[in-house]
């Protein structure tokens, strides 16, 4: 059943774009670039979003022992310190915005 599960998921994942990507489709649109601009900036923000998910895949296809104690080793890190990590994200992301807010307020 899990096996089944994933393949769902990864259809759904591929099938649909995510906001992140339609975001990134805009802001781009929005950008005036030139089409060769446009096509670059574009190829980036894809291989920036599909990193996470193609690199494990294809590390698993190279090294399969290797790499599953790798991600293992990965993901216990990252469970480790997730939580840690988002707190501080968001004060700096939260930290920029009121700084941000207030001088545009005190202009």
């Amino acid at each position: 059943e899990s096996t089944r599960l994933a393949f769902v998921l990864g259809v759904t994942l591929y099938a649909l774009p995510s906001p992140q990507y339609l975001g990134v489709v805009k802001s781009i649109a929005a950008a005036n670039l030139k089409k060769g601009g446009e096509l670059i900036t574009l190829g980036v923000a894809v291989v920036v979003m599909l990193w996470i998910i193609e690199l494990p895949v294809l590390m698993l296809m190279i090294a399969p022992e290797h790499s599953a104690r790798a991600l293992e080793r990965v993901n216990g890190w990252f469970a480790g310190r997730g939580r840690r990590i988002v707190v501080v994200l968001l004060a700096v992301v939260g930290g920029y915005l009121v700084v941000n807010g207030l001088s545009h307020l005190l202009r």
